[in-house]
Formats: structure tokens, C-alpha cells, sequence
């Protein structure tokens, strides 16, 4: 498996996150997970529309456009060979000291994993919540 750490693609095994990372240290952040069908992200729009939304709420700056993240996810379904499957986008604030603040100048972590799943073999139900809960 290959993932894609701020526009890098790396093998699983050699892929690193700063471990002052407030994602890993402190969950300050946020992710949109992507039904990939056919080898392409469906409702892309959609999802890196609510990911700036999201990041706009946390004042996380995403450094990508959404031309770049698209290119990203497709280099890394591509690496792994996803077809059908899901793609994963995780925004962090990035490193910084220990506290609850957030540090001034921020670097932000973009990573993206992309899995093959096999074909669904039915109908779901699904409940859609359009409210925010903090």
C-alpha cells in the first residue's frame, strides 16, 4: 500500500507524520472519506467543498487547490490500483509545541489512503445529518 503525505507518495512502511503532529497529539483536525467507483472519486466536488468548510471552521489552512488535491487522490488510487474502493482525506493542523493553543504559523498535514474494496452486494439505508455539532 502507498499513501500520499502532502503531495508525496510513499510506501505504507516509510511514510512518517511529524509525532508532534496536533492531528496525532491532539485530534485537531478533520477528514472526508470518498467512494471511489470506477477508478474515480465520486461526488469529489461535494466532499473538498465540506474539507474547506471544515478547515474554514478549524482556521486550518489548506495549502492545495482543489485541482492539486484531485490530482493527488488520483496519484494515489493510480499507486494502488483502486478501481472500486475508498479514498481518504485527512487534514491536520500539523506540528507544533505542547498545549491547547494553536501555535501562530501553522503547517498543515494533508494525507490521502486509498483501499480496493469488492463490489457492494446490496442496498443500504442511510441517515444524513445537515446540522454541526461542537
Amino acid at each position: 500500500m502507498k499513501i500520499c503525505i502532502n503531495g508525496q507518495i510513499f510506501d505504507l512502511g516509510k511514510a512518517r507524520i511529524d509525532p508532534r503532529d496536533r492531528g496525532l497529539t491532539l485530534g485537531d483536525g478533520l477528514y472526508e472519506t470518498i467512494s471511489i467507483k470506477r477508478g474515480n472519486p465520486r461526488r469529489l466536488e461535494m466532499h473538498l467543498s465540506r474539507l474547506r468548510d471544515g478547515a474554514a471552521v478549524l482556521n486550518i489552512l489548506l495549502l492545495n487547490s482543489d485541482t492539486q488535491i484531485e490530482d493527488m487522490i488520483m496519484s494515489t488510487l493510480k499507486e494502488n490500483n483502486v478501481i472500486e474502493g475508498v479514498v481518504r482525506l485527512t487534514l491536520t493542523r500539523g506540528p507544533g509545541e505542547r498545549g491547547l493553543m494553536p501555535p501562530k504559523i501553522t503547517t498543515p498535514t494533508l494525507m490521502i489512503s486509498a483501499i480496493a474494496s469488492s463490489p457492494s452486494t446490496g442496498a443500504v439505508n442511510v441517515i444524513l445529518s445537515k446540522k454541526t455539532r461542537r
